[in-house]
């Protein structure tokens, strides 16, 4: 029990020492897992970050039923972020699908993000998978944001893994801009006590090129380490991230992650728990 308590407390020193500033659009596409690897999840992606970086790593929950709650801070406390994500893999149909739920609440700024994700698994080497969201920005009755993202994932061999995303591959009601087209492509290495993912990312309304690389170590049965690093191209700003999390059998686990945008300022702090059922 004590071992179980100073495991939760580890997991949860993130958030209590580093819960400040944030840059609010950065997280939108998070999860606490991902955030931990600084967002290189492209080829990764197997929890609710899935409806966001990669709509193909749905079906890497293949076998299992997955629900995800989170929360979290941007800026200062009362700037928040919440959400949950259901995903229901558990069927030997190779056709999977999920629901996603995200609000988020700052000062003259709310937004409810719907998704609702389909993924294929075909041979056990390749997935294809399709997210279709619904933003509501909450200006009036008629403030609605449609888009479609697509993406896939290619395994090779038992270690390696490819992933590359088309953000708001289609979109519409988006007069002021608020989507930009992105692409995403990453590769990773992974193996039962190590993770590594490369990302690259293009915006191509903004410009903004992204390089991502995030590690991901487990050092005990129950405890895993993560780390990360960011940094944009044409802005010349450089991000770190730090993440923790514990998984208490097949069924349970906790993650924290956390960012710091250096010489911003900027901070982003997200806590969520994982049932697998």
């Amino acid at each position: 029990m004590k071992r179980a308590a100073a495991i939760f407390f580890f997991t949860l020193l993130p958030v209590l020492l580093f819960a400040q500033p944030a840059q609010r659009m950065f997280i939108t596409k998070q999860s606490a897992h991902s955030l931990g690897v600084a967002g290189a999840f492209t080829s990764m992606a197997d929890d609710q970050s899935a409806f966001d970086l990669n709509p193909a790593g749905i079906s890497r929950m293949a076998g299992k039923r997955y629900l995800g709650i989170q929360g979290g801070s941007v800026e200062r406390w009362k700037n928040w972020s919440a959400g949950a994500t259901f995903i229901d893999a558990k069927t030997e149909d190779p056709l999977h699908w999920g629901l996603k739920f995200n609000s988020f609440s700052f000062p003259g700024v709310r937004e409810d993000h719907y998704s609702l994700g389909l993924s294929v698994e075909l041979f056990d080497i390749f997935n294809l998978g399709v997210v279709h969201h619904l933003t509501y920005l909450g200006r009036s009755v008629d403030d609605w944001v449609y888009s479609l993202d697509v993406g896939t994932m290619v395994f090779m061999g038992d270690h390696i893994s490819l992933g590359a995303a088309l953000s708001s591959a289609v979109k519409a009601s988006d007069e002021s801009g608020f989507l930009d087209r992105e692409v995403n492509g990453g590769v990773s290495y992974n193996d039962k006590k190590f993770r590594l993912g490369v990302d690259y990312s293009y915006g191509f309304q903004s410009k903004a090129k992204r390089l991502k690389s995030g590690i991901e170590l487990m050092l005990t049965e129950h405890l895993i380490f993560r780390s990360g690093y960011s940094y944009e191209m044409d802005l010349k700003k450089h991000a770190y991230s730090v993440g923790s999390g514990v998984k208490i059998g097949d069924s349970f686990g906790v993650d924290t992650g956390w960012m710091d945008f250096l010489k911003s300022r900027h901070f982003i702090y997200l806590a969520g728990m994982n049932f697998w059922f």
